[in-house]
């Protein structure tokens, strides 16, 4: 995801922005340190240009880590088993 960040020139601010995470958050994210939702990932692969094969295989990386770890940030509900939405221009572009 870094790589695919940086060579669209997208800041960490920005890309968090468009999925309405912390600069901090995705830095982990992007070192493996903290999982993230699926659909932020599909959305950042979406603004980053990603190919299909790329940003599909980027997802189920998500899905699985989800899976794998049961994490309740990435499992598409949030610490309190409510569903959670991506963000908001994730719903305004969907």
């Amino acid at each position: 995801m870094r790589r695919l960040r940086e060579r669209k020139g997208l800041a960490l601010e920005e890309a968090g922005a468009l999925v309405e995470i912390s600069k901090a958050a995705l830095s982990r994210c992007e070192k493996k340190e903290r999982t993230v939702k699926w659909p932020a990932v599909d959305v950042l692969c979406c603004e980053c240009g990603a190919s299909g094969q790329v940003r599909k295989t980027l997802v189920e990386l998500a899905k699985g880590s989800a899976h794998e770890r049961g994490s309740p940030c990435t499992s598409g509900r949030d610490r309190r088993g409510r569903h959670s939405a991506p963000g908001r221009w994730a719903r305004s572009h969907a």
